[in-house]
């Protein structure tokens, strides 16, 4: 049987098998729709990719000593002998995966999205997401791969979900792969 992504999310919860809190009332909140803002969606995009990149070299850091070493990050830092810097990371790159599986899919649809997640190489992978690749390589499904992680990834890759909420989009002219609204 086939399962929405609603039906599947709420059969793994009955089940125990995600561990959330309120995950159930999230989901029967109505969203109010509103025309979209293209330079703001991009925006957000270019922002994870920027930010990424500004913080890459540096984010595990201990926050005080990175404060004394550096200050206020403005600019781009090397902690990497001044050889790269600037460079963005696997969030970074696991992020506009997701935007390619939505723009394709018009949804966001998991199990495509973890099978393009690691049909390539994924610089800088971290712990959490080489754990999920290792069991999905394993056999286990797309739903069973998950681990604990105080990690930030996920908050990352969490920004494109938006996008199949966005109706009446039409591919840019303007960036080609991007969104707009001709309406």
């Amino acid at each position: 049987m086939r399962y929405t992504n609603t039906q599947l999310l709420s059969s793994l919860l009955s089940q125990g098998r995600i561990n959330a809190n309120n995950l159930e009332e999230i989901l029967d909140i109505s969203i109010k729709r509103v025309r979209p803002n293209i330079d703001k969606i991009e925006g957000m995009l270019l922002g994870v990719a920027i930010g990424d990149s500004l913080g890459n070299a540096i984010e595990l850091i201990d926050p005080n000593i990175r404060l004394r070493r550096y200050g206020f990050i403005e600019d781009y830092v090397s902690s990497l002998g001044g050889k790269r810097m600037g460079f963005p990371s696997d969030d970074t790159q696991l992020t506009f995966d997701t935007v390619k599986v939505i723009l394709e899919d018009g949804y966001l649809n998991p199990e495509k999205l973890v099978k393009t997640f690691f049909s390539h190489e994924i610089y800088g992978i971290g712990i959490s997401t080489s754990e999920v690749r290792n069991r999905y390589l394993r056999g286990m499904k797309w739903y069973e791969c998950g681990v604990k992680s105080a990690g930030n990834g996920a908050l990352m890759r969490i920004s494109p979900v938006i996008l199949p909420s966005l109706k009446g989009m039409k591919p840019s002219r303007r960036c080609g792969s991007g969104y707009h609204n001709y309406a």
